[in-house]
């Protein structure tokens, strides 16, 4: 995912150690919510996820000239910061990436789109990639606004309270977006049938804004995201399956947004499953990392030398999802192999 920010290759570990890492057999993953994991992560660690934006609110490609909502992906680093160390800085620059993405929303709900002169020649962009964009978006906006609703810091404080009013000055355009994304659940089940990593693009998007809105047909919308993502993981190996097949980029996508939905969601028999498939789903992933931390990318479907591309430019492995994935499962199995492994991963890549 090149388009992404450099600061975006998550989580920089300040140790690694050279022996070979022991792998455990099996992998509990005990439930804590969105702010208390975030808040278990090393504040050098958040720092170094940060996806910084420019002046006016900008990520990624959008700071090159606006090109779609799509690249403000990743604001939740900002809020993350703001919510752990209760940073006004950061509170203030995670507005502004609000500010920036919905001076572009159009009356219908959805954002306005201007293909970058160099892309042209890919041609326009479909409807479907316009929803889907839109969905990815709304999965970071969405971990941005719970984690915001759940901090007393930002909720009680007085520091805090101009930008609750700015931010609550914004409920309506929230509010339309979701309906954009409801009106296009059906494109959006049907383009995304195949990809369980997008599938749960839409769950965390349609959950997290659902909760916040208290918009429970958005909740039923993303259970039944999740449901279809399940339905995609391969049952005696356990990878989500990918182009038929498995992915180890792909794969480490998926666990990363799944156990996102696992720490917002309520209890449930659909959390049961959910836990079992990313308890599964980590499991495979640790078989295709080597000792060095290299991403095995043999018999991957997708990402591989020559395959597939996005915006004109060969995929590469998207290392900082299975790194932020292994730090996830650190914490929630308080187990700190999985940091160190994490280590090792960006320690090879970067």
């Amino acid at each position: 995912m090149k388009y992404l920010l450099a600061s975006l290759t998550i989580l920089f570990f300040s140790s690694c150690s050279s022996e070979a890492l022991e792998i455990p057999d099996t992998i509990d993953i005990n439930h804590k919510t969105y702010n208390s994991t975030i808040s278990s992560i090393p504040d050098s660690s958040l720092e170094a996820a940060l996806t910084v934006p420019d002046q006016d609110g900008a990520i990624g490609r959008n700071q090159e000239g606006y090109f779609h909502v799509r690249f403000q992906l990743g604001m939740n680093t900002i809020s993350d910061l703001a919510v752990v160390q209760n940073r006004l800085d950061a509170l203030t620059a995670t507005l502004q990436t609000i500010e920036y993405a919905f001076s572009f929303q159009r009356a219908e709900g959805d954002f306005e789109v201007a293909v970058p002169a160099n892309l042209s020649g890919l041609g326009d962009p479909t409807e479907g990639d316009l929803a889907s964009g839109t969905a990815f978006f709304g999965s970071s906006l969405g971990l941005t606004l719970l984690s915001l609703s759940n901090s007393s810091w930002f909720t009680n404080r007085p520091e805090t309270a101009t930008q609750r009013g700015v931010l609550e000055s914004y409920s309506s355009d929230f509010q339309q977006m979701l309906d954009y994304l409801k009106r296009s659940k059906s494109l959006l089940f049907e383009i995304d049938q195949a990809a369980p990593n997008r599938l749960l693009f839409n769950a965390v998007a349609f959950h997290s804004l659902g909760t916040y809105l208290s918009d429970q047909e958005a909740i039923e919308i993303a259970r039944d995201f999740t449901v279809d993502a399940l339905s995609l993981q391969d049952d005696s190996l356990g990878y989500f399956i990918e182009g038929g097949g498995w992915d180890s980029s792909y794969n480490g996508v998926a666990l990363q947004l799944g156990l996102e939905l696992y720490m917002i969601s309520d209890p449930s028999d659909l959390r049961s499953r959910l836990k079992n498939a990313l308890e599964k789903s980590a499991q495979w992933q640790l078989t295709r990392i080597l000792n060095s931390g290299e991403i095995n990318q043999e018999g991957n479907t997708r990402v591989f030398e020559g395959g597939e591309s996005f915006l004109g430019n060969e995929k590469g492995i998207d290392y900082t999802k299975t790194a932020k994935s292994l730090m996830y499962l650190s914490i929630l199995t308080g187990d700190s192999k999985f940091e160190d492994l994490a280590s090792r991963v960006l320690d090879f890549y970067l």
